[in-house]
């Protein structure tokens, strides 16, 4: 019973905890790197990646969220066997 449906949004959920985790710790180190230097005008190209991957994290931390809470909805308010189906669309969506 490990490989439910519910189980596998958990463990998406985590991962993008650990990814957003990760995002922010290369976000500071590029923006942060010195404190008498403005990095985002001094490497541009790696301000905007680090921050677009800081936000793309965050986002689908937000996403996986929101999958988990509608799939538990959805089990509470119908016992129809279509949760499978409502399972791979919510999947789809959060990432």
């Amino acid at each position: 019973r490990l490989h439910c449906p519910r189980n596998y949004i958990h463990t998406q959920l985590f991962i993008t905890f650990i990814l957003k985790a990760a995002a922010v710790f290369l976000k500071d180190a590029t923006l942060f790197h010195q404190e008498n230097t403005d990095h985002c005008s001094f490497s541009t190209v790696l301000c905007k990646v680090s921050v677009a991957t800081s936000h793309f994290a965050t986002m689908t931390n937000f996403s996986w969220l929101l999958a988990e809470a509608v799939y538990l909805t959805c089990l509470l308010v119908s016992t129809l066997p279509s949760t499978r189906r409502v399972f791979w669309w919510l999947v789809l969506a959060a990432w």
